[in-house]
C-alpha cells in the first residue's frame, strides 16, 4: 500500500471521477456512466488488498488514538469501493436491463424510471396496470440480482471483508425499530385510512381493504393530488433558503443543473469547489417537492463543508451524518407556516399538506423499521423467493397496504439502519434549533448559522457522536416518531 497521504488523495480523485461520470449521465451527456472504467484509473482504492492493509493499520496498537476514526471511515469506504468494483460487471448488465426502453401498460419509460411513473400516474386503473406490469418486469431480474448478490458475498468471503457496520443495526436500535412500530400503529392506521379516501373514496387499508403498494406511492409523490405543483417547486425552496441565508447558489459552491432523472439528485463533484444539484428536466417541470427538498438538503450540506476538513470528514463518514439533511429539509413540509408561507396554501389546505406529510414520512421509518430484522440474514441469502416472500410479508403487515415482491427489488441494496438513524439525527437537529433559536423552519439567521456550522464539520463525528454533542444522550427513534405523531394528531 502506498502511504496514508497518498491513499487519500488517489481516494479524491476516485470520488472525483465518480461523481463527474454520474452527473454527465443525470444530465445526459452519456447514456450510462462507465464506472468501470473509474475503477480501472484508480486500482488501489478498488483492491481488497487496499481495505485489508488500512484495517491491519487500524488494528495495530502503534496506531494513535485520534486517527483511529478517520480509519474506521477509509477503511468502510475502500471495503464498499472493493465489493462494488468486483461486481461492476453484473451491476452493469443490470443498470442497462433497468436503463433500456420498455412499453409497460401502454407507457414507454425504463424500468428506473418506472415505479416514479406509477405514483404520478393520475388514473387509477391505468396505474395497477404499470405497478402489476412493473412488478412481472422486475421479478424477470430477480436471477440475476441474485446472482450478483451471491456473487458479492463470496468476493466478500475471499477478501475477508466483513459487512458493511450499519447494515442491521444494534441492539438499541433494533429495539427501538419494533418499539417505532408498535407506538405509531394505531395512528399509521387511522390516518392512512383517511388519506386514502381523499385518493379514492373506495380504497381501505388491510386487513380490510384493498389498498396497494403504489396507492400509497402517490402519496408520498403527491401528498394530495395539486398539493405540490410540478412547476414552481423549486422557486419556492430557493425563497425559503434565501431568507435563511442558505441560498442554493452561495459563494459558487453549489450549481442547479437540469438534469434528465425523474427524481433531483445532487452530485458531490469537489467539495467545497463544485456541488451539483440536478433537477429534473423541462419536460417534468421540477418534479414532486419531496425530492427536491431532500436533493437540495444533500447539495447545501455539501456545500456547507469547511475546505479544511479531512477528506473522510467531507466525503467518507457515517451514511446518517450525511442523510440526515434530506430529512432537515424535507422536514419543512410538516409544517404549516412553511406551507402557507412558500407554498401559498390556505390554513386549512397547509394543515392537510402537513399531516400527510408526516404520514408520508413515517410510512418510510415503519418500512425500514420492518426491514431492519430481516437484514441479519439477507445478506447470506440473498433476495431468493423465500426471503423476498418474508420481507414482502413483514412489510404489508407495517403497512398495511398489499405489496408486489417485485417492487421490493430496487431498494435491497439500501441500508434500513442508516435511514432510521438518519431520520432519529435530524429529529435531534430540529429540537436543538428550536430550542436554542426558535428557528422557525431555521428562517432565524442565527439557526441557519448554526446549521451551516454543523454541516461544516462534514461527518467527523458518526451519528450517535454528534447526537451527543448536541445533548440529550444517544439518539432514540421515540424523539423521532414523536415529532410525526404530533403532527398527525393535530
Amino acid at each position: 500500500m502506498a502511504s496514508l497521504e497518498a491513499l487519500r488523495e488517489e481516494v479524491e480523485a476516485f470520488c472525483r471521477a465518480r461523481a463527474l461520470a454520474l452527473a454527465d449521465e443525470a444530465g445526459g451527456k452519456s447514456p450510462l456512466a462507465d464506472l468501470g472504467a473509474v475503477d480501472r484509473a484508480h486500482p488501489s482504492v478498488v483492491s481488497p488488498d487496499t481495505a485489508a492493509a488500512v484495517r491491519a493499520l487500524l488494528s495495530s496498537e502503534r496506531t494513535p488514538e485520534p486517527l483511529r476514526p478517520r480509519l474506521r471511515a477509509l477503511v468502510a469506504f475502500l471495503r464498499q469501493a472493493a465489493l462494488e468494483a468486483g461486481a461492476r460487471a453484473e451491476d452493469e448488465a443490470l443498470r442497462r436491463l433497468r436503463n433500456a426502453p420498455r412499453t409497460l401498460a401502454g407507457v414507454t419509460c425504463s424500468l428506473r424510471e418506472v415505479w416514479d411513473r406509477v405514483a404520478l400516474e393520475p388514473d387509477r386503473l391505468r396505474r395497477a396496470a404499470l405497478a402489476r406490469e412493473a412488478t412481472e418486469a422486475e421479478l424477470e431480474h430477480r436471477d440475476a440480482v441474485q446472482r450478483r448478490w451471491e456473487a458479492t458475498v463470496r468476493r466478500a468471503e475471499d477478501a475477508s471483508l466483513s459487512r458493511p457496520a450499519g447494515a442491521v443495526g444494534d441492539d438499541a436500535l433494533q429495539a427501538g425499530a419494533a418499539e417505532l412500530l408498535r407506538s405509531t400503529e394505531d395512528i399509521w392506521r387511522d390516518v392512512l385510512a383517511y388519506a386514502l379516501r381523499r385518493l379514492d373514496g373506495r380504497l381501505r387499508p388491510l386487513p380490510a381493504g384493498d389498498a396497494e403498494l403504489h396507492d400509497l406511492l402517490r402519496l408520498g409523490a403527491e401528498a394530495l393530488p395539486g398539493a405540490f405543483p410540478p412547476a414552481g417547486g423549486l422557486e419556492a425552496v430557493r425563497r425559503w433558503l434565501l431568507d435563511c441565508g442558505l441560498g442554493l447558489e452561495a459563494g459558487g459552491r453549489l450549481r442547479l443543473v437540469e438534469g434528465i432523472r425523474p427524481r433531483a439528485e445532487a452530485f458531490t463533484v469537489e467539495i467545497p469547489g463544485d456541488v451539483r444539484l440536478m433537477t429534473p428536466g423541462a419536460r417534468d417541470g421540477h418534479g414532486p417537492l419531496p425530492w427536491l427538498l431532500a436533493a437540495a438538503g444533500r447539495a447545501r450540506a455539501s456545500a456547507a463543508t469547511a475546505a479544511g476538513a479531512t477528506l473522510e470528514a467531507r466525503r467518507l463518514g457515517d451514511a446518517a451524518v450525511q442523510g440526515a439533511p434530506s430529512w432537515v429539509f424535507r422536514g419543512v413540509l410538516r409544517s404549516e407556516r412553511w406551507l402557507r408561507r412558500y407554498l401559498g396554501h390556505g390554513r386549512r389546505a397547509a394543515r392537510e399538506v402537513a399531516r400527510l406529510s408526516a404520514l408520508v414520512q413515517l410510512g418510510e421509518l415503519r418500512l425500514d423499521a420492518a426491514r431492519l430484522p430481516l437484514m441479519r440474514e439477507l445478506p447470506e441469502a440473498g433476495p431468493g423467493p423465500a426471503a423476498l416472500e418474508d420481507l414482502t410479508a413483514a412489510v404489508s403487515r407495517a403497512l398495511h397496504v398489499r405489496v408486489a415482491p417485485g417492487a421490493l427489488l430496487p431498494d435491497l441494496g439500501t441500508l434500513p439502519a442508516a435511514g432510521l438513524r438518519a431520520a432519529a439525527l435530524a429529529a435531534r437537529i430540529e429540537r436543538v434549533a428550536d430550542e436554542r433559536f426558535d428557528a422557525e423552519e431555521f428562517r432565524n439567521p442565527g439557526a441557519a448559522r448554526w446549521l451551516a456550522g454543523l454541516w461544516a464539520r462534514g461527518s467527523e463525528l458518526d451519528a450517535e457522536a454528534l447526537a451527543e454533542d448536541l445533548g440529550g444522550g444517544r439518539l432514540e427513534l421515540a424523539e423521532t416518531s414523536a415529532r410525526l405523531v404530533a403532527v398527525l394528531g393535530a
